[in-house]
Order: structure tokens, then C-alpha cells, then sequence
């Protein structure tokens, strides 16, 4: 699937980073193994944070950042097994 930039679509507004981060930290805590999990939020959080840094909308991604941690998600893991396969598809695990 190719997603192709659109004028009308993404908002490249302070708020952005913030809900980048708010929505990586709900999936990973739903569905990736702890010791994955932990370092795939380090690693989003690390990166919107120098894009919130770039809008000067720190507050805006921290407070939205707290809220990924603290919403409660159903944890259905995924199998260690389906992470090796997407792993060897060229998908995104670790990052």
C-alpha cells in the first residue's frame, strides 16, 4: 500500500507529534512483548520528541505522551514467532 501526500490530509500542525507519540505508545503496550515494547516506545518517543521540539510543541507532545501510558489497552501480545515473521517480511519491529 502506498500512502501519496495529500494538500487536503495531514496536518503539520504543534499537535502532530504529540498524537504520533499518544498512538505508537497505545499499540505498543496492546500488542508488542515487553522487552520489545520497550524499546520501540524509547525509540518514538525520542523521535516525535525532536519533532516536538521543531513545532516548540513540548507540552502539547508530553502531556499527550502521559496519556499513551495511562489509558487503559487490552494486552494481547503477539507471539515471538509472528514478530520473527515480520521481521523477515521487512517489517517494522523493533522501530
Amino acid at each position: 500500500m502506498e500512502h501519496r501526500p495529500s494538500p487536503r490530509g495531514r496536518d503539520g500542525s504543534f499537535s502532530v507529534p504529540g498524537w504520533r507519540l499518544r498512538n505508537r505508545l497505545l499499540l505498543v503496550r496492546a500488542h508488542l512483548p515487553m522487552p520489545v515494547a520497550v524499546t520501540h516506545a524509547l525509540v518514538w518517543t525520542a523521535r516525535t520528541g525532536v519533532e516536538a521540539l521543531r513545532h516548540r510543541a513540548l507540552s502539547n507532545w508530553w502531556r499527550l505522551g502521559l496519556e499513551g501510558l495511562s489509558l487503559p489497552v487490552e494486552r494481547r501480545p503477539l507471539p515471538w514467532r509472528s514478530l520473527a515473521r515480520i521481521h523477515r517480511q521487512g517489517g517494522r519491529v523493533l522501530y
